[in-house]
């Protein structure tokens, strides 16, 4: 099944509403991005070892701003740059306990505008070379597009395309058990080594072809890039074209799931336990509404689910393990080299 460039990519909420993101929108900003860091002329010095592409930190965040993080990331490994996702804070206030990778370059978000980083930033991007001031930072555009407005012209004076292609690698982190404290530093990971992983995820969740009439996947995740599951979470997710409702707070996946009634879940642990916990406890509320309504019950709302991605090192607690299996729904792990079940 195609999906058309103008079709829903990302999906946030904002406030008590959800906007999304078409594939279109999100290629034009990344498009935006990446001349932004060309113009800082980024070379060999600003790589994370000898031999590999410059690395280019960004802050990853989830919710309303996950649209951004992911229009960033492309723009950086769309020019043979490797990405360097810094997840921050959960009130994105203050610094992220993850420190960068030490000379790597920034790309701030449209959030981080006005920031005491955008002021430390603007200074450094005033000169060719890294001083004083902080490391090289450009600035990622404000998406030019969003729910309920017409495209405009393509910068380039074309109509939009795909999503570019991503030679750059990116870097990923060791965590502890919980995935709350950093571990032992990053670790470089080769385009080609993302695009079989996420081949690896893609057979673990069915068939490349879906069926005639079963629609693209539809995730609802908890994500961190940084982390070698999330990475390939989101590898596969742009190459598969699916739609992808980007949650920020772990706790309340449930409550997004059963809303968005995906075929597939991700998130850690934690995530997923909110989800099982929702499935316990299905909102009867909605449904005798629905049936004095319409005369019928509506579908349940995890009645689609087929998959659950586990990311991160923990695991499921065992009876939410036993639930989505007596649910029918497959548990997977992905990993680097291999999507395995969970």
């Amino acid at each position: 099944m195609r999906v058309g460039n103008e079709q829903p990519f990302l999906f946030f909420p904002e406030g008590l509403d959800v906007r999304w993101r078409s594939f279109a929108a999100v290629a034009e900003q990344a498009a935006g991005g990446r001349r932004a860091l060309e113009a800082l002329g980024l070379h060999q010095a600003s790589a994370p070892s000898p031999g590999e592409p410059g690395a280019v930190a960004y802050a990853w965040a989830g919710g309303l701003h996950g649209a951004d993080a992911v229009a960033a990331d492309l723009a950086i490994r769309s020019g043979g740059w490797t990405a360097a996702p810094v997840p921050a804070p959960a009130d994105l206030s203050g610094a992220s306990p993850l420190r960068p990778p030490e000379h790597a370059a920034r790309l701030l978000l449209p959030w981080e505008a006005g920031s005491t980083a955008g002021r430390v930033a603007d200074q450094a991007a005033d000169g060719a070379e890294r001083g004083d001031s902080g490391p090289l930072v450009a600035h990622l555009p404000s998406a030019a597009r969003e729910l309920g407005r017409r495209p405009g012209p393509h910068p380039s004076g074309g109509s939009s395309g795909d999503l570019p292609p991503c030679p750059g690698g990116a870097l990923i982190r060791e965590a502890a058990s919980g995935a709350e404290e950093p571990g032992g530093g990053w670790c470089f990971v080769s385009s080609e080594a993302l695009r079989e992983a996420a081949e690896d995820l893609g057979r673990a969740l069915g068939p490349a072809e879906p069926a005639p009439g079963a629609g693209r996947p539809v995730v609802v995740a908890w994500l961190d890039p940084s982390l070698a599951e999330g990475r390939v979470l989101l590898e596969w997710a742009i190459t598969t074209r699916a739609a992808l409702y980007l949650e920020s707070d772990r706790r309340v996946l449930g409550g997004a799931a059963a809303w968005v009634r995906p075929t597939v879940v991700a998130g850690d642990a934690l995530a997923l336990a909110a989800v099982a916990a929702k499935m316990r406890r299905p909102d009867t509320r909605r449904s005798r509404l629905a049936r004095r309504l319409l005369g019928s019950a509506p579908r349940p709302p995890f009645g689609r689910l087929r998959w659950a991605v586990i990311l991160g090192a923990d695991d499921l607690a065992d009876e939410d393990r036993a639930l989505f299996d007596a649910s029918g729904v497959v548990l997977v792990r992905p990993r680097l080299g291999a999507g395995q079940p969970g």
